[in-house]
C-alpha cells in the first residue's frame, strides 16, 4: 500500500506537530528557528501489511514501552539506590534518542509560543542563543541542565497534547533535574559553570508554567540571584552569560518588588558591563541601537526596587534627617530624568526608523519585532516613572508632616513612625507603598487569563507589570 502525508505543511513542520505557514520556498517557523527548511515535496512509502506483521509489531511494541517505563524510576528511588540515570540504561537505544530529541523540540516549542517576542527580538543580537545550548552536545555531559531541558520540553508536550502522562512523566525529569542540580551546586568547581545557571533558571520556569507551590517560583528566583552575584557581572558580558543574563533578569525585578527587597541588578557593576556587550555586538556585525536602548533603560528600572525600600524605611524611621531625604529624593529624581531621557529616545529612534528616516535604530532587529519590543518596554518604563513620581510625592509629604509634627508638638495630631500614614489624606497608592503591603500570594501566570503571553510580558517589561508590585493597583 502506498502511504502520502495528508498534511500540506513542511516536513520539519509536520514532525514536531505544528502548524506551517506554509510560505514558499521556506516557511517562516523553520526560518526564525535557523532551520533549513525541507520544503514541501511528499515522499511516498510503500509499506507491506499482513496480521502476522501486525501482531509481531504491537509485541515489540509493548516490550519497548515495558523497558522505558522500568527505567523511569522515581527521583526518591534514584537517590536511595544510586541507580544509574535514564541516559546510562537506554543511551544504547533509539527510543532513548528519540525521547531525548522530542523533549528537547518540547522546551524550542516552549520557547515558541511563551518567549516569543523576547527571544525572537533579542537572540538576533547574542553569540550564544537558546537554541544553541539545547542542539549543541557541547553541554550534554551537564546533568541538571539536560534534566532541565527534558522536563520543560515533556510538561510543553503534555500540556499541548493533554496527555497527563506527558505531565506527570516531566515531574518526575523535574525531580531528577533538582537532584543533579544540588549536586553540581555542592561542586566548587560547577557551581559557576554557565550549565549551572542554566539549569537553576530551566526549573525556576518550569515551577512558573507548572505551579507546584504558590511561591515556589520565588524561591527558585532568590536562588538564580545568588548564581548570577556569585558568578559576578563580567561572566555575562558575552556568550552564554549574556544570554542567561537577558533570560532571566525581568523576574529577578519582579521578584524584588515582590518582596520588598532591593535587586542586585542596580549596582554599577552591572551597568559597566552594557558598553561591553554592545562592543561585542560590534565585533559580531550584531548592532542595535533599539536593543542598547533597552538596556541601558533596563538598568534604570532595576533601581526601583531599591528605592522603594529605602523609602519605606525612612517614612518609618522617626529619627530621618532632612539630609538623608533629600539625598534619596535626588537620586530618585536623576533616575527619573534618565528614564525620561529613555523614552524619548526610543519613541524618536522608533518614529523615525518607520519613516526610513533612521534605518540603522533596529538594526539586526526584524522590522517586524520592532514594535512589540518598542511597545513593551514603553510599558516597563512608563511603569517604572509612574511608581518613582508616587516615592517623591511620599516624601515630599512626610517632610510636610514632620514640619508641622514639629511646630505644633502640644498638638500634634499624627504618630510618627508605621501608622502615620493612616491619618494623611494620600492616594491609595501612597498609602499602600508606606505601609509596606504585600500581596496575600505572589502574582504568576496560573492567576491570570493571559497564560501564553505572561511570561513574555514580564520579560519585556523589565518586571514591571500592574501586578508586579503590591502597591501598582
Amino acid at each position: 500500500m502506498v502511504g502520502v502525508p495528508r498534511s500540506t505543511g513542511c516536513h520539519t513542520c509536520i514532525r514536531r506537530r505544528v502548524k506551517c505557514d506554509e510560505t514558499h520556498p521556506e516557511c517562516l517557523r523553520c526560518q526564525r528557528r535557523g532551520l533549513s527548511c525541507p520544503g514541501y515535496v511528499k515522499d511516498r512509502k510503500f509499506c507491506a501489511y499482513s496480521k502476522t506483521a501486525s501482531i509481531d509489531q504491537d509485541e515489540k511494541e509493548t516490550k519497548s514501552t515495558t523497558t522505558i517505563r522500568s527505567a523511569q524510576s522515581t527521583p526518591k528511588d534514584l537517590v536511595a539506590t544510586g541507580a544509574s540515570s535514564m541516559d546510562q540504561v537506554l543511551a544504547p537505544t533509539l527510543a532513548a534518542k528519540n525521547i531525548d530529541l522530542q523533549c528537547r523540540e518540547g522546551f524550542c516549542t516552549f520557547l515558541d509560543t511563551k518567549y516569543r517576542y523576547q527571544y525572537y527580538g533579542h537572540s538576533c543580537r547574542l553569540g550564544v542563543t537558546w537554541f544553541d545550548m539545547v542542539r549543541s552536545n557541547q553541554y550534554s555531559a551537564a546533568e541538571a541542565f539536560n534534566w532541565g531541558l527534558r522536563s520543560v520540553g515533556a510538561l510543553q508536550m503534555g500540556r499541548a497534547l493533554q496527555d497527563y502522562r506527558l505531565v506527570h512523566a516531566s515531574r518526575e525529569m523535574y525531580g531528577r533535574a533538582l537532584y543533579h542540580l544540588a549536586r553540581t551546586l555542592n561542586d566548587p568547581a560547577l557551581v559557576t559553570a554557565d550549565t549551572t545557571l542554566a539549569a537553576a533558571i530551566l526549573l525556576g520556569g518550569y515551577e512558573m508554567a507548572n505551579v507546584t507551590g504558590k511561591k515556589a517560583w520565588m524561591l527558585h528566583s532568590r536562588g538564580i540571584s545568588h548564581l548570577y552575584q556569585l558568578r559576578g557581572a563580567q561572566a555575562h558580558a558575552d556568550g552564554m552569560g549574556r544570554t542567561l543574563l537577558l533570560s532571566f533578569k525581568g523576574f529577578l525585578v519582579y521578584e524584588a518588588l515582590l518582596n520588598g527587597e532591593r535587586c542586585f541588578l542596580e549596582d554599577k557593576e552591572w551597568k559597566q558591563i552594557i558598553p561591553q556587550m554592545i562592543e561585542d555586538e560590534k565585533r559580531r556585525g550584531k548592532v542595535s541601537r533599539l536593543g542598547a536602548l533597552i538596556d541601558y533603560a533596563g538598568h534604570e528600572v532595576a533601581r526601583c526596587p531599591g528605592f522603594v525600600k529605602r523609602t519605606r524605611s525612612l517614612v518609618a524611621n522617626t529619627s530621618t534627617s532632612d539630609d538623608e531625604r533629600e539625598d534619596l529624593v535626588e537620586s530618585i529624581t536623576g533616575c527619573q530624568n534618565t528614564l525620561y531621557e529613555y523614552q524619548t529616545e526610543l519613541t524618536t529612534g522608533v518614529k523615525s526608523s518607520r519613516r526610513s528616516q533612521e534605518a540603522d535604530f533596529a538594526g539586526v532587529i526584524s522590522a517586524d519585532l520592532v514594535g512589540p519590543l518598542w511597545d513593551f518596554s514603553m510599558q516597563g518604563v512608563n511603569a517604572a516613572i509612574a511608581i518613582l513620581e508616587q516615592l517623591l510625592t511620599v516624601l515630599k509629604a512626610d517632610r510636610s508632616r514632620r514640619k508641622v509634627s514639629t511646630a505644633r508638638p502640644s498638638q500634634q495630631d499624627y504618630k510618627l513612625g508605621k501608622n502615620a500614614w493612616d491619618v494623611l489624606d494620600y492616594s491609595s497608592i501612597s498609602r499602600a507603598i508606606a505601609a509596606g503591603r504585600r500581596a496575600r500570594q505572589a502574582p504568576g501566570p496560573e492567576q491570570r487569563g493571559d497564560f501564553e503571553t505572561w511570561f513574555d510580558r514580564v520579560s519585556m517589561t523589565m518586571g514591571m507589570l500592574e501586578e508586579t508590585a503590591p502597591f501598582m493597583y
